[in-house]
C-alpha cells in the first residue's frame, strides 16, 4: 500500500476524518460558548463525532487491505483547503470572542463545502462499503445543514 495512488487515498480519509472531527470540536465548543443553545449543539456534535468515528472505522478496513479502489482519483486538495478553514476558525475562537451569527454562518460554509467540492460525489467503480460511507456523510451533511440553517432563520427573522 505505498503506491502513490494508495497514499493519496489515505491522505483524503484521513483528511475526512479529520475534517468531520474537527467539526465535532468545533460544534462541542459552541455549546459552552452559548449555552442558551447548549443541546442544538451538543446534538450536532455528537452527530459529528459519529462520522469521524465512521470514517475512521472505514480507514483501518482500508489500511488492513479489505476495501480497495479501482479507477477512484482522489483530491486531497480539496479537502486540505476546506480542513485549513477549519483550523482557523478554532485559532480565531481561541483568540476572541465569536458571535453567535458569525457561528452559525460559519457552520452553514462548513457543513456546504466538501458537498460543493464534490467530495461525497459516489462514484460508479467505489467499493459498496464506501458508498455506504458517502451516502451516510452526505445525508449527515445535508440534515445538518438544514438544522443550521433552521435556526439561521430563527436568528435572522
Amino acid at each position: 500500500m505505498n503506491s502513490p495512488d494508495a497514499m493519496e487515498t489515505r491522505r483524503v480519509l484521513t483528511g475526512m476524518r479529520n475534517y468531520e472531527h474537527a467539526l465535532y470540536e468545533i460544534y462541542s465548543a459552541y455549546s459552552r460558548m452559548f449555552p442558551e443553545h447548549k443541546s442544538f449543539w451538543q446534538d450536532i456534535a455528537v452527530e459529528e463525532n459519529t462520522h469521524s468515528m465512521m470514517v475512521d472505522v472505514f480507514l483501518s478496513l482500508y489500511d488492513d487491505g479489505e476495501i480497495s479502489f479501482s479507477g477512484r482519483i482522489f483530491r486531497f486538495a480539496d479537502i486540505e483547503a476546506e480542513l485549513a478553514k477549519l483550523r482557523s476558525f478554532q485559532d480565531a475562537m481561541k483568540t476572541r470572542e465569536i458571535p453567535l451569527n458569525e457561528a452559525v454562518t460559519f457552520s452553514l460554509a462548513a457543513e456546504k463545502s466538501l458537498v460543493e467540492r464534490e467530495v461525497f460525489k459516489i462514484k460508479e467503480d467505489d467499493p459498496p462499503e464506501f458508498k455506504k460511507l458517502l451516502k451516510e456523510l452526505l445525508q449527515g451533511y445535508n440534515t445538518h445543514y438544514a438544522k443550521i440553517y433552521s435556526f439561521y432563520r430563527e436568528l435572522n427573522g
